[in-house]
């Protein structure tokens, strides 16, 4: 009697823990693919490695934490950093599609 007790309990148990996994893997991937200002880095400290990280913002959401664009083109934002580089972002459908840093 006692085994058949333990077999009620333990597959509900189970089902709770796998459950309670998924929902925190969950929140943890659509965190960190969510483009939110808490993960844009900083513009003064950007490098090479983390322009593939800029794609999917919206310009509103770069203007309101490094403020405005140096220079505005058609569908190309340019923010000018240190050292002659220029971190140009390339727009489409309202959001960053494609981010080099030139030298000039």
């Amino acid at each position: 009697m006692i085994r058949a007790e333990q077999k009620t309990w333990f597959k509900p148990i189970i089902a709770m823990i796998l459950i309670i996994a998924f929902v925190i893997l969950g929140w943890r991937f659509f965190y960190f693919q969510h483009k939110s200002a808490d993960n844009l880095p900083h513009l003064e400290n950007l490098t090479i490695d983390d322009l593939d990280d800029l794609i999917g913002y919206q310009p509103g959401t770069l203007r309101n934490i490094w403020g405005d664009p140096h220079q505005i083109r058609d569908d190309t934002i340019i923010y000018d950093l240190s050292n002659d580089q220029s971190l140009v972002l390339t727009i489409q459908f309202d959001r960053v599609c494609d981010a080099t840093i030139q030298i000039e």
